[in-house]
């Protein structure tokens, strides 16, 4: 695909994805980077990579434009109108062409994950909406007219434990159970923050004083004590698959008899390799997403942390073969009468 800016159904402009073309040396670099602080100064980049901070400029506007990377946080959806989340498998005919398929849910207004998997369901789609009667009138007035669906398994989320969409941290044999974002009540103040920075993870603390009319002071103050008690956090968006991991991959999880399902979500949360955890209702207690370099790294996850577990019954693994993602935003008034 070229790089020609798309205009969505409203004429915004939406970028076109670069999904084909490899990273250039520099851009992995700056990517690298970016995934350990999402809102590094230009020039802080370009000293801790030798280069000018042009050059930075320039490359991070490259892979903005061509939907490489997106700026914006992670946090608890509930803190942008989302009452109702979901994780839904789909089942598709035998000629069904899943590459369309992911195509039309991942333009869907409510989905913002969609992955064309192995195993039980060749696609699972991500979605978020006001409250379930929402949800209802979106799967079934929806989701459910694609071509080539055939059933579909709806996993209501009953509670998104953990998410961590760093990958250096999401790897990391140290990174403990407190790390990620996990749910949190936010005053008025702390959701407009939210709100503002879903759209713009990069946006300056002036900018932010500005739109919120208090002191510069005072919204870093906010930011940084949200930052560091795990309410939001600043994130440069990148598909994995983009960065040269070949094992990306869904756990659904059974607890075994004996085990809490917060045990259980608590210690994948913890785990390396482990990017995001869900607690849901139906055939599996959990979900999780797991981020390896390859198949070797992947095993080794699941004989260490999954399939000896104590705490674990049983696992299903469906292996990524694409993903497509949108980062969530501030859910619009216009939707609040659950319409779709």
């Amino acid at each position: 695909m070229g790089c020609e800016p798309r205009t969505d159904s409203e004429g915004q402009r939406t970028p076109n994805y670069r999904r084909n073309s490899a990273l250039t040396e520099i851009e992995q670099r700056i990517i690298d980077r970016l995934q350990e602080n999402a809102r590094a100064p230009y020039a802080e980049l370009a000293r801790q990579l030798s280069v000018t901070e042009k050059t930075v400029r320039r490359k991070v506007a490259e892979l903005v434009e061509t939907g490489i990377i997106e700026f914006t946080i992670v946090t608890d959806p509930a803190a942008l109108g989302y009452g109702f989340a979901a994780l839904i498998g789909v089942q598709v005919a035998g000629d069904a062409d899943i590459v369309a398929m992911t195509r039309a849910f991942s333009a869907m207004e409510n989905v913002d994950y969609v992955v064309a998997a192995t195993g039980r369901y060749p696609i699972y789609v991500e979605a978020l909406t006001r409250d379930s009667l929402a949800m209802l009138n979106f799967v079934n007035g929806e989701l459910r007219k694609v071509p080539g669906v055939t059933e579909i398994e709806i996993f209501p989320y009953l509670r998104l434990h953990y998410q961590e969409a760093q990958f250096f941290i999401a790897r990391s044999e140290q990174k403990g159970s407190t790390g990620g974002v996990r749910p949190s009540a936010l005053d008025d103040f702390g959701r407009r923050i939210v709100q503002l920075l879903s759209t713009d993870g990069r946006m300056s603390f002036r900018a932010l004083a500005q739109h919120l009319t208090v002191s510069e002071t005072t919204v870093r103050q906010h930011v940084q004590r949200m930052i560091s008690e795990g309410v939001f956090r600043p994130i440069c968006l990148v598909n994995p698959l983009r960065l040269g991991f070949r094992a990306v991959a869904w756990l659904a999880i059974n607890a075994a008899p004996t085990a809490t399902l917060t045990e259980v979500a608590e210690m994948l949360a913890g785990a390396s390799h482990i990017s995001y955890v869900a607690i849901t209702a139906g055939r599996f207690d959990v979900f999780a997403e797991v981020v390896c370099a390859d198949n070797a790294e992947l095993i080794a996850f699941l004989e260490e942390y999954v399939r000896t577990s104590p705490l674990i019954a049983g696992v299903e693994t469906s292996i990524y073969m694409d993903l497509t993602y949108k980062p969530l935003t501030l859910l619009r008034p216009a939707d609040a009468t659950g319409s779709v």
